[in-house]
């Protein structure tokens, strides 16, 4: 038998379901807050459905929890118990600074209350003039991003029987915006490695090593001695190195099972890379107590005095590279995509590109780089017109 409390505009209904262990009667709550267009008749006879659907709920074992929790609330919640045990750091950083967004603009709201119009409202207020820090607009990726973070959290409402449904299912976010991945073509590499060749030993093997193998930025800091194979001519994914606000630099696991991978440069490069490591070898001597590398972490790319590279420092080098030398604004990533370019227009394929990029499967690779994909089919269907000459239409001599 359901027992009701009026609290304010609410009343709320409690549900005894027998005994736990110790035995203490279980009770199960829910606060009901009716719409205050209701007439009081209305209000009664809405309240005796809510008792009887809740009363069934806790029969059957369909508990619904309270679905009146405030949103931020919850969200602290589902961050503690959900994307804190089951995300990797950068990523749980992530979703916590998307939630510092949401929760300014509807962390007041209760779960039940959120509706597919309030989360409309609120992905207008992210494209509008102002809502990035800078004071410009948030991209529309930027937008879609923080959205998903929130139908995430609201998905696991439903989940945990906070509330019966997704309202941000039914919402809509702004139109994704393509934008082709940037890249260099083979003149424009041969360029910038030719560049690089004024400048220091540390970051010119540093940024010859990401152009040639397409590693993620954290798989290339990541990188030790011991990962290297000299003989073989492969550099070993086996860690990754990152950085998080809270956490600070610390290593990490690769960002999936095929990450983990072993990964070939051309044979020039490991050339470079001695020269390089008897540099490193050089300075460790040089600076000698002021030398801060430790024995038990041997990292590749380091600083001047052994300390492991910042995950930033390398973005901001290139920057003003890339600016000096007058090529277009490269990113670490666009490397990457350097990479993978150019091997699927040497026809290299698309499982092996995958493979190499370390995607968790082969449809990520060509979902990112199509147009290059494209390109190539549209050049390879060219090959034949060499053959034109001999096809074009002469005078048939009688």
């Amino acid at each position: 038998m359901a027992t009701i409390k009026k609290q304010g505009r609410g009343y709320k209904i409690t549900v005894s379901n027998g005994y736990d262990i110790h035995g203490k009667q279980i009770r199960h709550h829910l606060t009901w807050v009716p719409e205050s267009n209701l007439t009081e008749r209305q209000v009664e006879r809405e309240l005796n459905r809510q008792i009887v659907l809740f009363e069934e709920s806790v029969k059957t074992g369909g508990i619904r929890l309270d679905g009146n929790i405030r949103f931020q609330a919850f969200s602290e919640c589902f961050m503690r118990d959900h994307i804190a045990v089951n995300r990797k750091p950068n990523t749980a950083a992530r979703y916590e600074r998307d939630l510092k967004r949401i929760n300014k603009a509807i962390g007041h709201m209760k779960l039940s209350h959120i509706t597919p119009s309030d989360i409309n409202a609120f992905a207008a207020s992210l494209q509008a003039d102002g809502a990035k820090g800078s004071g410009g607009k948030l991209a529309p990726s930027s937008v879609n991003t923080i959205l998903r973070t929130l139908s995430a959290a609201l998905g696991y409402a439903v989940k945990w029987g906070y509330i019966p449904s997704n309202p941000a299912l039914n919402a809509e976010g702004p139109g994704q915006e393509y934008s082709e991945a940037v890249y260099m073509d083979e003149n424009e590499a041969r360029f910038f490695l030719n560049e690089l060749k004024k400048k220091s030993i540390k970051w010119r093997t540093l940024f010859s090593c990401d152009l040639l193998s397409g590693l993620r930025r954290g798989e290339l800091l990541g990188l030790q001695w011991p990962d290297i194979d000299f003989d073989q001519h492969l550099v070993y994914i086996r860690r990754t190195w990152n950085y998080t606000p809270v956490k600070g630099c610390y290593f990490g696991e690769p960002k999936s099972k095929r990450s983990k991978r072993p990964v070939h440069l051309p044979d020039a490069f490991f050339s470079l890379l001695l020269e390089y490591k008897e540099w490193q070898e050089n300075q460790r001597i040089l600076l000698g107590d002021a030398w801060v590398g430790t024995a038990d972490d041997p990292r590749v790319f380091t600083s001047e005095d052994g300390s492991p590279i910042f995950p930033t420092s390398p973005s901001q080098w290139l920057n003003k590279f890339t600016q000096e030398i007058g090529l277009k604004h490269l990113s670490i990533h666009s490397l990457r995509h350097t990479f993978a370019s150019l091997m699927i227009a040497d026809d290299v394929s698309i499982v092996e590109v995958s493979s190499q990029m370390g995607h968790s499967r082969a449809s990520t690779t060509t979902n990112i780089y199509g147009h290059v994909i494209d390109a190539a089919h549209a050049k390879g269907l060219r090959t034949l017109d060499k053959f034109n000459d001999l096809l074009a239409q002469s005078k048939v001599s009688s």
